[in-house]
């Protein structure tokens, strides 16, 4: 989770980029949502797109990493 462009930055320079799946944006929207006991999709398309990005990079790892 990131609060700014120089967190993503810190972190690129901390961790080889090949071992990051992404970064997912701190949302107050988020956190608000947690609280009110509602699903984060109601409130930020934005984080969600995010974790989708994700996930849809970790799906590619594991089926790259399949033998027949």
């Amino acid at each position: 989770k990131i609060r700014c462009p120089s967190d993503r930055k810190f972190i690129l320079s901390q961790v080889p980029q090949r071992e990051i799946l992404g970064f997912i944006s701190y949302s107050p929207l988020i956190l608000q949502s947690d609280l009110e006991d509602r699903s984060p999709a109601d409130v930020d398309p934005n984080v969600i797109k995010e974790v989708a990005e994700i996930r849809d990079r970790l799906e590619n790892m594991i089926r790259g990493n399949q033998t027949s």
